[in-house]
């Protein structure tokens, strides 16, 4: 790897930290300069990493340079009702239309997920892309391409709460256990449970964000 790109991986990591920690608020603009001097390194790296965090949904590209990703509360909520109805009938569908080659792909992915939980990773970023990628593949293989489409341009506008969850230890134990219950059931054939747990997790994780997460940030 070379000397920039190890700087851009520091840098996505710092920013995305100070974001969480509230050292950037939602909605304010990054000033390239300052924050390049307060990382102490030169301007290539950091647009690296900000290009990288714009793909990653944490911030966002304007006309005259970035700014960290803003939502109002009642859109992370309604963004989380309409992702517990998407997600919860992909579920069904998924164990409907799964073939032996997605359950090898969707277990072998969980075992990766258990891996990283168990290493004591504090990659957040790769945390959060890890258990997405649980979501992506249910609806990948639910067969329907606007459920793919469109859970997945949610993931992304949610991707700092997402993100954030990840900050807490318990919430992350927690989430590998709903995953864990959603996939067994898509496995073992059983729609119904898979659209339940599903619907279940989401119905978790939003309780989870209004007491926890969102209390974290200026709105």
């Amino acid at each position: 790897m070379s000397k920039d790109a190890n700087f851009s991986e520091l840098a996505r990591r710092e920013i995305t930290n100070a974001i969480l920690a509230g050292n950037l608020r939602l909605g304010q603009k990054i000033n390239q300069k300052k924050l390049a001097d307060m990382l102490g390194m030169s301007r290539t790296p950091l647009r690296e990493a900000l290009v990288s965090l714009e793909k990653e949904g944490l911030i966002v590209k304007e006309e005259k340079g970035y700014s960290i990703c803003y939502l109002e509360k009642f859109e992370i909520e309604e963004l989380y009702d309409a992702r517990k109805l998407l997600e919860g009938y992909g579920a069904y569908l998924c164990t409907l239309n799964i073939t032996d080659a997605g359950r090898n792909e969707l277990r072998n992915h969980m075992l990766k997920v258990e891996m990283l939980k168990n290493s004591k990773s504090e990659d957040l970023l790769k945390k959060a892309e890890m258990n997405g990628l649980i979501h992506q593949l249910i609806a990948t293989h639910s067969n329907n391409r606007y459920i793919l489409k469109f859970t997945q341009e949610i993931r992304l506008k949610l991707s700092l709460i997402r993100v954030a969850l990840f900050t807490v230890e318990d919430r992350e134990e927690e989430d590998f256990l709903d995953h864990s219950e959603i996939v067994n059931a898509i496995l073992l054939g059983d729609a119904k449970k898979a659209r339940q747990k599903m619907e279940e997790h989401q119905n978790n994780v939003l309780e989870y964000v209004r007491k926890n997460i969102l209390p974290r940030f200026v709105f």
